[in-house]
């Protein structure tokens, strides 16, 4: 199994080191810790993480073109759409009623909530 050591360089950026397999790595952050002084060195194995390859298709919807109407110019004003009727609501349901209903707001959310009305809580 191959293996992987990172340490940092003298400029501070990462260095990595591939060795394939254990010892090897071993080895190697001996000379790294014994020869050059490195103390922070971090040794990490690698094994392969298997995956697939498919096939996909991206619809996106292009600008469509402009195109002149085919129809006679008489029939390009659209016609006036008549206006629906009124509901017809029999007297006696518009007249007030003995029992009043009262209306209740609903209660506010407590101030100790911890997301507010459009987070994503």
């Amino acid at each position: 199994m191959r293996h992987l050591i990172i340490h940092h360089a003298t400029d501070g950026g990462a260095v990595y080191h591939e060795t394939d397999d254990l010892d090897g790595a071993v080895r190697l952050v001996e000379r790294l810790r014994n020869v050059d002084n490195v103390t922070d060195a971090r040794v990490f194995s690698l094994h392969e993480v298997p995956i697939e390859y498919r096939a996909y298709y991206r619809v996106e919807v292009a600008a469509a073109p402009l195109v002149p109407s085919t129809r006679p110019e008489s029939t390009l004003d659209p016609e006036p759409v008549p206006e629906p009727m009124p509901a017809m609501v029999p007297e006696d349901e518009l007249a007030p009623s003995d029992e009043a209903t009262e209306y209740i707001p609903p209660l506010p959310p407590p101030a100790s909530t911890r997301f507010g009305l459009f987070s994503r809580g």
